[in-house]
Parts: structure tokens; sequence; C-alpha cells
């Protein structure tokens, strides 16, 4: 999660970034199409022809001759051919429970996309009268096995649910996160790496120049080759020296779990971070590495990714501070990222009030007992 300003152009970053994916999709679906076509309209025929037979079992006077078509009617339903579902890698505006029979249609995996934070709207019972509805999103960060059976609904059992979130929202979004019934509790919160860039409006470069096609080419061969081994059920290792380097780590964030720790405070988050290392290494070594033939993560590929690691534990720190912040430490959030922006030497509260003239209504000096505004 990567909450950014309107304006920076996210929407266009993430198309960019996903486009891969979409093209993917697409193509399958088009050489699925007749596939999909002849099953959807044989399943048809055989369901009219399943219905004429369960209306002529009133006729039946005969009980034997009854029972034997009923179970005629059984056998018939069990036979009725399945229609293939397309391809889906990601989604946006679903609810949990579309959300899961996409995830039960789709090898279990999925990813939401978005740069938005409606989906955090819809976990927090925008489509269930306010009621929070957070099992499938918390179960699905760990592969851990989610079964749902409903009055009037076909039953779903997830074996080993995966649900990756790619979220650029305005920051406000990230701020009200812990004001959402059951999200800091139950571990919605600690579950999301968070990502506090820099804005850059204001100095961007209007002309810049687009992407290089041989770096568009590299990266959409890239992607498609992971795609390409869905389903292989490939198992990533550790080397000696990688498992070396994350259980170091590892006992090194335990530490600051502890009461004097520096992670005392947001342990929901830090307690699940070795963990998140782990799963960046194994991202960095597919990406990198040729696969399906190299499979051992190195000690070079998880050192990088516990340096990203690190970074996001500083990431994490402040986006857990600004949740729930009251006015006072966001105005005082907007003044530090003026003085980190501009870097005066020294500045008069004016100076300042005037360059967030936008931000605030007025500026109130103190001076012993007296506010003077």
């Amino acid at each position: 999660m990567a909450p950014l300003l309107p304006g920076e152009r996210k929407s266009a970053a993430l198309s960019a970034a996903f486009a891969p994916l979409y093209h993917w999709e697409q193509e399958k679906r088009e050489a699925m199409l007749s596939e999909i076509t002849a099953a959807r309209s044989k399943r048809k025929s055989q369901e009219k022809m399943i219905d004429s037979k369960r209306n002529r079992l009133a006729k039946i006077k005969n009980r034997d001759e009854l029972h034997r078509e009923i179970e005629a009617i059984a056998q018939d339903e069990l036979d009725l051919p399945d229609i293939p579902a397309p391809p889906q890698l990601l989604a946006d505006d679903v609810t949990p429970e579309r959300l899961a029979k996409i995830m039960a249609e789709q090898r279990e995996a999925l990813g939401i996309a978005s740069a938005e934070g409606g989906f955090f709207e819809i976990l927090a019972g925008r489509y269930s009268n306010g009621s929070p509805n957070l099992d499938l999103f918390l179960k699905a960060h760990c592969a851990e096995p989610y079964r749902v059976d409903r009055m009037g609904r076909d039953s779903i059992a997830l074996s080993s649910p995966r649900l990756t979130l790619t979220l650029t929202p305005q920051p406000e979004i990230l701020e009200a996160l812990t004001t959402k019934t059951g999200f800091r509790g139950r571990g919605v919160i600690g579950r999301i790496l968070y990502l506090l860039p820099d804005t850059m409006l204001g100095h961007r470069d209007v002309e810049s120049q687009p992407i290089p096609d041989q770096i568009t080419k590299s990266y959409t061969d890239g992607l498609r080759r992971l795609l390409d081994l869905r389903g292989a059920a490939l198992k990533l290792n550790l080397s000696a020296g990688a498992y070396a380097r994350w259980v170091e780590f590892a006992k090194a964030v335990e530490t600051e779990l502890g009461p004097d720790g520096a992670f005392v405070s947001m342990s929901d988050w830090a307690g699940k971070l070795p963990g998140a290392a782990a799963r960046l290494a194994g991202l960095f070594h597919a990406v990198t590495a040729e696969l399906p033939s190299e499979l051992s993560v190195s000690f070079e590929t998880m050192d990088k990714a516990l340096t990203l690691a690190t970074l996001l534990a500083n990431h994490a720190t402040e986006a857990l501070g600004r949740m729930g912040a009251d006015p006072t430490r966001r105005a005082a959030v907007k003044v530090l990222d003026w003085i980190k922006r501009t870097q005066p030497q020294t500045f008069a509260a004016r100076d300042c009030f005037r360059a967030l003239h936008g931000s605030f209504s007025s500026l109130c000096v103190i001076e012993g007992e007296t506010a003077t505004c």
C-alpha cells in the first residue's frame, strides 16, 4: 500500500505495470472462447433434458420405475459438463463473497490492484450493512484454509488461498484505517506492507521521455515467462547462506519486539516482518533466476530482500503513526514534509504558513501565556 495524492498519475503507472497481465488474460480468454461456448451450449441442452425428465416424474405411478428415474436424473446432473473459467489474475471492486468464488475458479490465487482504497471499504462492510467481512482477507495472507457455507448458496472451500494487494489510495484512506471495525484488532493493518513515497507534484519533468521499448519488452517477457509457469507447483528453498542471513534478521526483529524494543507498539506488524522478508526474497528470486531449473534462493538475493524489509519497517513505523492521528500531528507532518522538501537553514513561522497556506486557515504564535493568531 503506497498512499499517493491525487494528480500523481498513479492510475497510469498501475496500468503500465499490470498491462502484461491484462494482455495475457485477454489472449487466454480469446483462445478459450470456442471451448467455453461449446461447453455452455452442451450444458444448457443437457439441463433442458433433465428438466423434461423431472417434469414427467409426476406421471409415473410405479414406485420402482420412479426410483430408477430419480436416480437417472441425479446421475445426469452429476455428468453435467463444467464450463471452464477463463484465467483472471486481477480484480478491483469485488465483494468478499464474489472474491471467494473467483479464487476457487483461479487456482485459489488472485490479485487486487487499484489506484483507490475502495477494497478496504468493501472489507469494512460497504455491501453488508456495515458489518466487516475480513475472514478471507486474513486467511489468504498466509494460505490458511477457508470455507464458507451460506444458506441458499453453494459452499466454497479453499485449501490454500493466496491474495495479493497493490493499492495506491489517497493518504486519507491510510489515516482512517484504524477507525474501521476490526482492522487493528483482527490483524488487517498488520498484514500490509506500507510505502510512503515523496510526492513528485511540483517538480516533474513535463517533457519526460517514454520508457524505452527494450525495457518494456524485457519486463513484459519476464512476466509472461512466470505466467507460463502457473500450475507448475515449483518450490523454492533457501541456500545455507540465505537461511543464515534470514535467521540473523529474524532474531534481530524478535529482540525489538520486546518490552524495550523499537517494535513494541507495532508488534502486530513487525511480528510478521520476517515472514514478509522471506516472501520478498522468493519474489526477487522468481524475477531474476532461470526458472524452473534454479530453485535455490542465494545469499545475495536474501540480502537485497532484507534491505528492502528494513526500509519497509521504517515506512510502517511512520504509516502506523499517521493512522488515527489527531489534527495536531497531521499538521506537524505537513510542516516536517515542507522542511524536508525545501531544506531551509532557518525560517520564521510565517514563512512556513505562507508556503502551506492551502493546508492551514490561520497562524498562531505562542509567547509565554499569550497566543496571537
